[in-house]
């Protein structure tokens, strides 16, 4: 797992830039990332890994286990928070 601290606000001038367009010429990137990720089917019997991250505009979380010797996230979760949060 990579950590990327700040990443999030530091991509945040280019999501707001972008965020007029319509979705269907956006989807190049969201799309990239779905594509290069797929998702581990969960392992009752394994331990869960929780990495979470969180800045001044957003937090995120994965869920993964090791399978194989490998961590393979099982699920992601994200947010951008408004003003008052």
């Amino acid at each position: 797992m990579v950590f990327l601290d700040q990443s999030f606000t530091a991509c945040m001038p280019l999501l707001t830039a972008t965020a007029h367009l319509d979705q269907a010429e956006n989807m190049s990137s969201p799309q990239a990332l779905v594509e290069a990720t797929s998702l581990a089917f969960p392992l009752p019997q394994e331990p869960c890994i929780l990495d979470m991250d969180a800045s001044d505009v957003a937090v995120g979380a994965v869920l993964s286990q090791k399978v194989d010797g490998v961590q393979r996230p099982i699920a992601f979760f994200s947010r951008v928070m408004n003003s008052t949060q």
